[in-house]
């Protein structure tokens, strides 16, 4: 019975915790120890944390830099494909048959030539001008009495408007009439990426009354008027209309005042293959522009002649028929040649580039023009390098100059990126350009938006 009753207690003894004593073999965390253990963890989160913003950026300025690529391949095979495009000006004023008018740099109804005060044929022998190959910003300036100037001068820095000249390049719309829609839409579609059609609204209950006619019974009333609004305002509209098998679509412009209230008018009529008697599928689309491109070029002159009085065109010919042989106005015409036998035709480009844009803005007050100092042929200011950039004390005025930026010579068409901006004051700011200057220089632009500028040698 000891033994049992030993055992017994041995098992009682071992069944009861030893009480915690704090020594040697005993150890424990401070709070300072968390607290620095969550500081480290802390600043790694956050340095994992701020490579999402970095990552995000860096994925968006690549797709821009990709769709900028595009639009400039897709505007070099248009021009390739359609070279008048970056000849013709369309001009209404101009009496018919001629309003599509070749070479408007070159012709003496140019604005060029007040803004370089050309008088004579003498002054304009071996001279160069800038031209801008800008449908889509004619098309927003449409209207305007300066739409053919690229450059302007809303806040009036430099003495009112009838100075514009001296400063602004000659803006060409390509020989498209923005009074006709479906030019409109031609002009957005070469100058302006493919992906800007937004979706407004859409039906699928549709009744063809006849090819150009449908009416769209299951369409809000009020989403049309809506549309229908903002056609009259400006903006460029389309109707997609799929066949009842879902495999064809046709496209067509939908003019202002071509809706009623559910019925819709179409410019281009559907077409006879008898797969559009029934519609499956009817979209409304408004454009939204995103990306958008122009050309700038820099041009000579056709030389006029190796001596006094450098008439242009065949001698004692009338080659624009106008009655008089060898006038002014024969400058630029087509089938020009001078004295020397040099046709226009001969004449190459001086350079020019192409600019995208990535959303821009359209308003005079993007296309302010700014007087700059020390930007001289061969430097790019004398502190070393910085330009001065004035905008006359007007603090609206004030451009949004930044690193990476572009700023554009309208007198002599060369474009130049930022480097840095070193000083800013409360009328001028110091910057400093990617290369010297080409020419010596007295304005400058800053065209906000820009995504890239590139060599354009495709014309």
């Amino acid at each position: 019975m000891n033994q049992i009753a030993k055992i017994r207690s041995l098992k009682s003894s071992a069944a009861v915790p030893k009480p915690f004593r704090d020594g040697p073999g005993f150890s424990g965390t401070t709070l300072t120890e968390i607290l620095m253990a969550l500081m480290v963890m802390g600043i790694g989160l956050v340095s994992v944390a701020s490579l999402f913003p970095i990552s995000m950026l860096r994925s968006a300025q690549a797709t821009k830099l990709t769709n900028a690529v595009l639009l400039k391949l897709q505007c070099e095979d248009i021009i390739q494909a359609l070279p008048n495009l970056a000849r013709d000006d369309y001009d209404a004023s101009y009496p018919t048959p001629n309003r599509i008018l070749d070479n408007v740099e070159f012709t003496p109804r140019s604005v060029a030539w007040p803004r370089y005060e050309i008088t004579n044929l003498i002054q304009l022998k071996n001279f160069n001008v800038v031209a801008v190959i800008d449908p889509i910003g004619a098309l927003y300036n449409f209207g305007s009495p300066d739409a053919k100037s690229y450059g302007k001068d809303p806040y009036n820095l430099h003495g009112g408007s009838a100075s514009i000249f001296r400063f602004s390049a000659v803006r060409k719309n390509a020989g498209f009439n923005f009074s006709n829609s479906s030019h409109k839409e031609s002009a957005l579609s070469l100058f302006g990426s493919n992906d800007s059609w937004k979706s407004f609204t859409s039906s699928i209950e549709v009744t063809v009354n006849s090819p150009t006619e449908v009416v769209l019974l299951d369409a809000k009333l009020d989403d049309l008027t809506v549309f229908a609004d903002s056609l009259s305002s400006g903006s460029v509209g389309r109707i997609v209309l799929v066949d009842i098998n879902g495999k064809q679509s046709h496209v067509s412009q939908v003019a202002p005042g071509a809706i009623t209230g559910q019925t819709v008018t179409l410019s281009a009529p559907l077409p006879n293959n008898g797969l559009y008697s029934a519609i499956s599928e009817v979209r409304l689309e408004l454009f939204e522009l995103r990306y958008s491109c122009l050309i700038t070029i820099r041009k000579q002159l056709i030389s006029l002649g190796r001596s006094f009085p450098f008439q242009p065109g065949d001698t004692n010919f009338d080659d624009d028929g106008n009655g008089t042989p060898d006038d002014f106005s024969e400058i630029g015409w087509r089938t020009t040649r001078d004295p020397s036998g040099v046709q226009l035709d001969d004449v190459q480009p001086m350079g020019g580039d192409l600019v995208v844009f990535f959303r821009r803005d359209f308003s005079p007050l993007a296309e302010q023009v700014y007087s700059v100092e020390n930007m001289n042929k061969g430097q790019v200011g004398v502190q070393p390098g910085d330009v001065t950039i004035r905008w006359a004390g007007n603090p609206e005025a004030k451009p949004r100059l930044r690193e990476g930026g572009w700023v554009f010579d309208p007198q002599h068409g060369y474009w130049y990126q930022i480097r840095s901006v070193n000083e800013v004051g409360a009328d001028f700011a110091l910057i400093l350009l990617d290369r010297p200057a080409e020419v010596t220089g007295q304005y400058l632009m800053v065209p906000e938006n820009v995504v890239n500028v590139v060599e354009f040698t495709a014309y």
